[in-house]
């Protein structure tokens, strides 16, 4: 089976209708994913804006709250070590 390189929020919302309604654990994630990239999106958008046009949407005070809680989270989800196929390759010995 070949694995898709994009699984959209509309991909999994069909998926949670097809199985009657109850979202896994890993589907809500993938959910939770998505708006975390939407966010990612809109702020980058935002600072993009600011930071070309002297214009500012975002106070010093949002600024400085927003990067703690970007740093906070990075932090916390660097916890999770996720390895993938292509880098768990075992070596072959020398014998």
């Amino acid at each position: 089976m070949k694995i898709p390189r994009r699984y959209g929020k509309n991909n999994i919302l069909m998926d949670i209708e097809n199985q009657g309604g109850n979202p896994t654990p890993l589907q809500e994630l993938m959910l939770s994913i998505n708006d975390l990239k939407n966010t990612y999106v809109n702020l980058s958008k935002i600072t993009i804006h600011d930071y070309f046009n002297d214009v500012n949407l975002l106070s010093n005070k949002d600024c400085k709250t927003l990067k703690s809680i970007i740093e906070n989270s990075v932090q916390k989800m660097s916890a999770f070590s996720i390895h993938t196929a292509k880098s768990k390759k075992v070596k072959k010995s020398d014998n």
